[in-house]
């Protein structure tokens, strides 16, 4: 019989911010993330307060004006070469989705991960082929349409694809090099955050916050 290789995870996680984990406010709190077929707990995470919350709304203030001008073209070059990352890790990522969610291993790995990088691979090509509209309009006048990100917002990861709905929060969202994808504050899901965690550490692009907001575990 094959011997499984061990899974090996971090015992504690701070928030993750940019390349790094920090700790949270003093009103945030530590969520177990538990592997229910095995009756234990895979590892704790720290809680996101309204403090932090706070300090991710600024930072992406101010980093969006160094992402919007970023040219279009080399956006969408950094959100394939995320792609390419997540195909590279595609083994390591579906272990930890399938702990993550009991999802069964065969559909993290057939359906979870490629369709993680699937997307990021979509929007990476689109990234430089976002256009306006010109209207016909009388003589002497213009019309036009120029689309703008509408600024900072929170995108919330529900329990049942983690790792996938994170690419289709993040993926949209950095093509367009809107006021959240410099920093986009990503709510993961509380009882199975680490997939999330990993794709959006991934990035390497700008400070980015990644953390549950204090809900009950």
């Amino acid at each position: 019989m094959r011997q499984r290789e061990a899974l090996t995870v971090r015992d504690t996680h701070g928030i993750l911010w940019g390349p790094e984990h920090i700790e949270s406010s003093s009103d945030g709190l530590d969520l177990s993330v538990r592997v229910h077929a095995a009756g234990a707990t895979l590892c704790e995470v720290a809680a996101a307060g309204a403090e932090d919350v706070d300090l991710a709304v600024t930072a992406a203030q101010e980093a969006a004006p160094g992402w919007a001008a970023l040219p279009a073209h080399e956006r969408g070059r950094l959100l394939l070469k995320l792609a390419d990352r997540i195909e590279a890790d595609t083994a390591a990522l579906a272990r930890l989705e399938a702990v993550n969610t009991g999802h069964p291993i065969r559909d993290c790995l057939n359906l979870d991960v490629p369709r993680t990088a699937l997307c990021f691979r979509y929007f990476g090509g689109m990234a430089d082929k976002l256009e306006g509209s010109v209207f016909p309009v009388d003589a002497g006048f213009l019309n036009y349409v120029d689309r703008e990100p509408i600024g900072v917002v929170s995108a919330i990861v529900p329990w049942n694809f983690p790792l996938m709905f994170t690419s289709w929060k993040l993926g949209p969202a950095l093509a367009v090099a809107s006021a959240s994808s410099s920093c986009l504050k990503v709510k993961t899901v509380t009882k199975g955050p680490n997939t999330s965690s990993c794709a959006t550490r991934s990035l390497g692009l700008a400070r980015t916050i990644v953390g549950s907001t204090k809900n009950p575990p």
